[in-house]
């Protein structure tokens, strides 16, 4: 058996720039077979390729993560010891204005552990006294991890994003002692752990975390490091400690939906992953993980062999210049994929921001905007660091040629951007009547074809601003969506699922088989069976049944709308099982969800 490290890199001299040859620490064949091969070059770095042809749904490798935490959204809601529902509770709370004042009449539920650890106040929650007795027993995880949890608790308050920071520092120190006098052999192949020692080898990137970040970030490491029983850790502990946290920040990966379907509830880093597999817009992979800390890499489209296998590390539904910044600044990388280098005009990108000619109503106003920033934390701290390049040119339509100043743009896409932000800034405080309302605000002043059902009596714009697959169009439709589904408005929540997913799939910004796709075909499904449901008993309430003008439920759901729900789930079968496999658990869930519809068909065309 053949094991090879990465600090072992052989350096190979050109005439050109230094190549390395790649030693990854693992040998081939035991990753992933003849399906991938370990490349370099100066343009990519590492990364792998198809060592042959690979058709979708081919399963490439997995890999067990290093090191892994229960998410900060789920952290409260999921016993942290065998990684199920912990019992909770519901707890009612004030939804709160921009000042941080109660709001009158307004509430929002949440649940609350009811079995917790009392001597780090409920870092750590269970689903049973069973539960929280193994795992804080003598010698056991949360008993080595309690004491830096209390600081944890301590420094973050209500912080969720520093808590999990350090609840992954605190992992990883309890972890490294572990590991420390480990000499065993790693064999790879998801079934053991990626040694914790091979975190080193992923990029850290510290210089482009702000100088304050990195100073905090010291003291706290400092002081969890001392509560864990090391009274004076060295600076090269501090510092390697401070590179994880790095690491953390620009390389974690989000899997596996337990509670919530499309919300991952586990956060862990995955050393070969992390360095092997490259980013696309336009990824021919997906990767997925469950809650044993294990993540699978599966083909979601032919790839050839040489091909770089890549995944997505962003949202692809934005503008090519918001996802290049969010890369940048989170992953410290500028984006050069295909998609990123295609000329706006030839792209798919042309219509997340697009921008509807007011004189044809027909073109989209077209501008090239791209620049690489050389200093992230400039780009921070000045979000007007690109507007210099553009003051001075104009966009053109691509139908009629008209042209306008490319400020003009902005100008709209700004007070877009700020209406959409207040907007998801009410939905997110859980103010759904108040998100409701300014999402169909917007919808109604930029576009006409997407502000409500058809038989809404609510006024209709007379002009197309922005287009139709627009970033901010779609991006505030999925929300409006959800609110109406909260607010038991099925029919309208179902006409802005269908509206979204028409829109998303003609934009082509997602590749073939792709997991957020499938989501809203399984949303739609589930919408037309609450729909279907709710009319049913309409039918059999004589009061219900008169304001309906006496139309019968089957009459009321049209056969149309059961006939898009059972295409949607047809689709989306195919699509998980290419994504996920054929026995994952949400593939099994759409084959019971297609069943359900086929019989709620049935017994609602006779009411």
């Amino acid at each position: 058996m053949t094991v090879m490290h990465p600090e072992n890199v052989k350096v190979e001299k050109t005439n050109k720039k230094k190549v390395e040859k790649v030693n990854p620490f693992v040998s081939v064949e035991k990753w992933g077979g003849d399906k991938l091969k370990f490349k370099t070059s100066v343009s990519k770095g590492r990364h792998l390729v198809a060592g042959k042809n690979i058709a979708p749904g081919t399963e490439i490798a997995t890999e067990k993560a290093s090191v892994f935490i229960i998410g900060s959204t789920s952290s409260r809601n999921l016993c942290h010891n065998c990684m199920k529902a912990a019992k909770v509770r519901e707890v009612k709370q004030a939804i709160k204005n921009e000042r941080g004042e109660a709001i009158p009449g307004k509430t929002t539920t949440y649940f609350q552990a009811e079995i917790f650890c009392q001597k780090c106040e409920g870092m750590a929650v269970y689903c049973s006294e069973e539960c929280k007795e193994e795992h804080g027993k003598e010698g056991g995880v949360h008993d080595k991890e309690c004491k830096g949890l209390s600081v944890v608790r301590e420094k973050c308050g209500r912080d969720m994003e520093e808590e999990e920071k350090l609840r992954m520092l605190v992992r990883y120190l309890n972890t490294m002692e572990q590991q420390k006098n480990d000499d065993k052999v790693f064999v790879a192949g998801g079934e053991q752990p990626t040694p914790i020692k091979y975190i080193k080898n992923i990029p850290v990137h510290r210089e482009g975390f702000e100088k304050n970040w990195i100073t905090q970030t010291t003291q706290q490491v400092r002081d969890i490091i001392k509560a864990m029983g090391n009274d004076k850790p060295s600076r090269q502990e501090v510092s390697e400690a401070v590179d994880f946290c790095c690491t953390y920040k620009s390389k974690s990966q989000q899997f596996c939906d337990t509670l919530y379907r499309g919300n991952p509830d586990f956060v862990g880093i995955f050393p070969m992953v992390s360095i092997y597999l490259s980013h696309s817009c336009e990824p021919n992979c997906v990767i997925w993980g469950d809650n044993s800390g294990q993540l699978r890499i599966r083909s979601i489209v032919d790839i050839s062999e040489g091909t770089p296998y890549t995944i997505n590390l962003t949202d692809l539904y934005q503008p090519r210049e918001h996802r290049r910044r969010d890369l940048y600044v989170h992953r410290h990388f500028w984006c050069k994929c295909k998609r990123c280098n295609t000329p706006l005009s030839k792209s798919t990108d042309r219509f997340m921001d697009g921008i509807t000619c007011q004189m044809c109503h027909k073109g989209l106003m077209i501008f090239e905007e791209t620049r690489e920033v050389e200093d992230v934390n400039a780009f921070v701290n000045s979000a007007d660091i690109l507007t210099s390049d553009i003051a001075n040119r104009c966009a053109v339509c691509d139908n009629c040629k008209h042209s306008i100043k490319v400020l003009e743009l902005v100008a709209i896409l700004r007070s877009t951007i700020e209406q959409y932000s207040l907007a998801l800034r009410a939905y997110r405080s859980r103010d759904f009547g108040e998100a409701k309302s300014m999402f169909e605000s917007l919808l109604r002043k930029y576009d006409a074809g997407s502000l409500n059902p058809p038989s809404s009596k609510s006024a209709v714009p007379r002009k197309q601003i922005l287009h139709p697959s627009n970033s901010y169009i779609v991006n505030s439709i999925l929300p409006l969506m959800y609110c109406c589904r909260l607010g038991a408005d099925f029919r309208s929540a179902t006409f802005y699922c269908r509206l979204a997913i028409e829109k998303i799939s003609s934009s082509g910004a997602l590749p073939k088989n792709h997991p957020e796709l499938t989501e809203l075909r399984v949303t739609l499904a589930e919408l037309v069976v609450l729909y279907a449901n709710a009319t049913k008993e309409s039918a059999q309430d004589p009061l219900k049944s008169a304001q309906n003008n006496g139309k019968s439920a089957a009459a009321t759901v049209s056969k149309k709308l059961f006939k898009d729900a059972h295409d949607s789930l047809a689709l989306a079968l195919t699509e998980r099982t290419v994504a996920l496999g054929p026995d994952h658990p949400r593939t099994i869930q759409v084959r019971s969800l297609q069943s359900s519809l086929s019989k709620l068909e049935r017994t609602i065309s006779t009411v």
